[in-house]
């Protein structure tokens, strides 16, 4: 079995992020929204392959010193596998080293599986968006890991 690396993706990368976006999300990004953010000079974008297939992808925009998760899935075909782990320590590490101290995201009240995943790496829940998800109104929770820098100084010692 090849090696999971989680790998910037660019403009070439389009076919199989938008692929992944159609399998992953009950209300995905029209393509030209999808293409317009991944041209962006604040998006930052990443797949998580093994060998040459695309599992899965994370977006985040940097703002100064925080990186907001607007993205990440795993192909439903290889959920519950540890991929959703390894692509969001991937992407942690890669906004460290683009200068976050913080990152925060928007995760839907009801996605159990999500909430676990990410307070396993440290994120805590600080706000709700009421009405957040035009699909169903559903409710976002707001959640942010903080001390990215200090945390990667600890582990490097």
């Amino acid at each position: 079995m090849e090696q999971l690396q989680v790998v910037r993706a660019g403009i070439d990368d389009f076919t199989e992020l938008r692929r992944l976006e159609q399998e992953c999300f009950f209300s995905p990004w029209p393509g030209d929204v999808l293409w317009e953010d991944l041209c962006s000079k604040r998006s930052r974008y990443f797949l998580l392959r093994q060998g040459k297939e695309a599992l899965g992808y994370a977006g985040i925009w940097m703002i100064l010193d925080e990186a907001h998760i607007n993205k990440i899935c795993i192909s439903p075909r290889c959920r519950r596998k540890g991929y959703g782990g390894q692509l969001l320590l991937g992407v942690l590490l890669q906004a460290w080293q683009l200068g976050a101290d913080s990152l925060t995201l928007e995760v839907r009240k009801s996605n159990a599986a999500a909430i676990a995943l990410y307070s396993k790496f440290g994120f805590e829940i600080e706000g709700v968006r009421k009405g957040y998800y035009e699909d169903t109104g559903e409710d976002a929770l707001i959640m942010w890991k903080r001390g990215i820098r200090a945390e990667m100084e600890r582990q490097a010692e």
